[in-house]
């Protein structure tokens, strides 16, 4: 009972137009980032669903949008989409808000500056996007102009037309509704073993012994240690194959009262990383696991001055 999955899809553009996938992706965040954003916060509260997700499928030849809906309270899969086209229609009338399409556009540029190791690999990646295609493998690394182009249309109803044809246009939409079963995944079983019973009943005698044999042979295989030649033919490095690690970061000593600041000058892509770190040796162990907690607490439960929604969208602008 109420764990069916309800999901909209449409095809949105093709893979070169990078632009309004950015802005799709930006619309998705807006929409139903957080419990806090306003889809999901309309789904949770009228307890329509237990999760909502908008979002952009893209690296494929046509990127394509998918809204979905997780244990679905039974029968109420029609509210849903009513729902849906409601909240659409009064973003598409009234606009989206500022504040959460201005975060959502700078947390996404700096994620684009920021990338995790291995680089070379996620580089790599980003151009299959074009390069799959025929296009110029250089159009996923190069992201400047694409978000001048994304701020420009987000100033001008370009993320409401867009969004528009994401939830609201019905030509080339797709919604499909998936019911869970008590009794399938049994029937599976029976009917497997029904088809394995079938199967091994029509052996000969000859038969039976050669699967056997062949069974005795796989595990011999499996539990046999490789022959050095074999062991020889992995790819390996040896130490002399790696050059030697010279550290290159300059590091200036600053006072700024009773803090000492280390500035580290560096190619950083444009940002700019600030750690504050606090001795905790006067705190007793005990301590440790409840401060463990509430350090990922911090920046997302509500304020003094902020609610949950407010603080995550300040955090990302």
């Amino acid at each position: 009972e109420n764990r069916s999955h309800l999901v909209m899809g449409s095809i949105l553009t093709e893979w070169s137009d990078r632009v309004t996938q950015l802005a799709a992706k930006v619309i998705c965040d807006v929409l139903t980032g957080s419990n806090a954003s306003p889809l999901t916060r309309a789904i949770l509260d009228q307890g329509l669903a237990e999760d909502v997700d908008l979002s952009l499928n893209d690296s494929v030849l046509q990127p394509y949008v998918t809204l979905s809906f997780r244990n679905v309270q039974d029968g109420r899969e029609d509210e849903i989409l009513a729902l849906v086209r409601k909240i659409a229609e009064g973003f598409v009338r009234e606009g989206l808000p500022s504040a959460s399409v201005l975060s959502s556009i700078n947390h996404m540029e700096f994620l684009s500056r920021e990338h995790d190791e291995p680089e070379g690999v996620y580089r790599a990646i980003q151009m299959q996007n074009a390069y799959l295609y025929g296009g110029d493998p250089l159009q996923y690394l190069e992201y400047d102009q694409d978000f001048q182009k994304l701020r420009d249309m987000a100033e001008t109803g370009g993320l409401e037309r867009l969004l528009k044809r994401m939830l609201l246009d019905d030509e080339g939409v797709c919604i499909l509704h998936v019911r869970p079963s008590a009794t399938l995944a049994e029937e599976i079983r029976e009917r497997e073993q029904t088809r394995l019973s079938e199967t091994v009943n029509a052996w000969s005698a000859e038969d039976r012994e050669t699967n056997r044999q062949c069974n005795e042979a796989l595990i011999r295989w499996q539990q046999s240690e490789d022959t050095e030649e074999n062991l020889r033919t992995l790819p390996h490095l040896n130490l002399e194959d790696i050059g030697p690690m010279r550290p290159s970061l300059t590091t200036l000593v600053k006072d700024f009262g009773a803090w000492q600041i280390r500035q580290h000058p560096a190619k950083t892509n444009g940002i700019v990383y600030l750690n504050f770190y606090f001795r905790l040796t006067d705190m007793p162990l005990e301590a440790f696991f409840d401060l463990s907690i509430a350090s990922r607490m911090f920046g997302k439960l509500p304020t003094e001055h902020y609610d949950a929604l407010a603080l995550e969208e300040a955090i990302k602008t």
